[in-house]
């Protein structure tokens, strides 16, 4: 009979890692590097204002939560 399931391409037995997600995985973490050191340039926040947690904080958190989370990405 004609099975009209779509064909999931298989992996190769043996191999750890995913060609594919190597290179979004690669792509990623160097985005996250240039975004990261646009975080640098970030204006220093006046004293009146300045808390314990600049500006630069929070998108620093989230590029290396994304940063390791894609380290994961190839062996899924």
């Amino acid at each position: 009979m004609n099975d009209s399931r779509p064909s999931v391409p298989e992996m190769p037995s043996g191999r750890l890692l995913h060609r594919v997600d190597l290179i979004i995985t690669v792509c990623l973490i160097a985005l996250c590097g240039w975004l990261y050191y646009l975080t640098t340039t970030f204006d220093e926040v006046p004293p009146l204002l300045g808390e314990n947690v600049g500006p630069e904080f929070f998108p620093r958190l989230m590029l290396w939560f994304v940063g390791l989370l894609s380290l994961g990405m190839p062996f899924e």
